[in-house]
């Protein structure tokens, strides 16, 4: 199959190419810069050849995100699975306390280029999966600090349930992935900062990228429905590793 995945160099993005990729896929990667790109394929491509390319563009440019498409047509033919994973978290401040470009920037990023993606995909796939990744605030969870990326996140998830709807029918199947709490740079500045009271949940509920990637793929490799929601962190699993947190070895995702 050939996947188009956006937001991929790095994270739980790019975990999830590797993934397809070790399991003999064709993959696009996208980043926002030609260099993330060339950092990420100069590992890739010696290990998976030519079922590996990578386009640099911001999704939230609709001729970028069409251009990109095309590229990955040109190269590699029908698209099967698009994952429309870019997206940028916030530092956790009050709304108040955040400049404006910051805050469009972010809505930018999360939610007009997510769209750029599915309405582009939808356009040019004959069939195939489209998935949209949730995150902090999909389910309502609301916190001190995370306002705006809490509502692209919650927005997302409407968009998706209702696209699975405007997709009944045809031959374009419409998802959702929700990873959890996954492990990357920005969360351990943050969850790191002196003071800061996210580190303990992160070691108890967060996991590493390849550990997630592993899961949601094999899902997605074998999911033949719409409207699916593939979740790691489900609330037992959650709900689990709270009570058995002081019994177990404390986990360390940040050392």
């Amino acid at each position: 199959m050939n996947f188009i995945i956006t937001g991929s160099t790095l994270s739980i993005g790019n975990a999830l190419a590797k993934y397809f990729l070790q399991n003999g896929h064709h993959v696009l990667i996208n980043g926002t810069s030609p260099k993330s790109i060339d950092d990420a394929l100069n590992i890739l491509i010696p290990i998976y050849g030519n079922r590996v390319l990578g386009y640099a563009s911001d999704t939230y440019s609709l001729l970028e995100t069409q251009k990109m498409f095309s590229f990955a047509v040109a190269q590699f033919g029908n698209t099967n699975v698009v994952i429309a994973n870019a997206g940028v978290n916030q530092h956790q401040l009050p709304f108040k306390e955040m400049d404006m470009d910051s805050v469009n920037h972010l809505i930018d990023i999360n939610l007009s280029g997510m769209m750029n993606s599915c309405h582009t995909a939808l356009q040019m796939m004959n069939s195939g999966f489209i998935y949209t990744m949730e995150g902090f605030g999909s389910n309502d969870m609301m916190t001190s600090g995370m306002t705006i990326y809490g509502t692209t996140k919650r927005a997302l998830t409407y968009f998706t349930k209702s696209l699975t709807k405007e997709v009944k029918g045809s031959d374009i199947k419409v998802g959702l992935l929700s990873p959890g709490m996954v492990a990357t740079d920005f969360i351990k500045e943050e969850a790191t900062k002196e003071g800061s009271s996210t580190s303990n949940i992160f070691n108890i509920l967060g996991d590493k990228p390849d550990n997630v990637a592993q899961y949601l793929g094999s899902k997605i490799l074998k999911n033949n429905k719409n409207n699916a929601h593939i979740k790691w962190l489900t609330n037992i699993k959650a709900a689990y590793r709270f009570m058995t947190a002081a019994y177990q070895k404390k986990r360390k995702l940040f050392d």
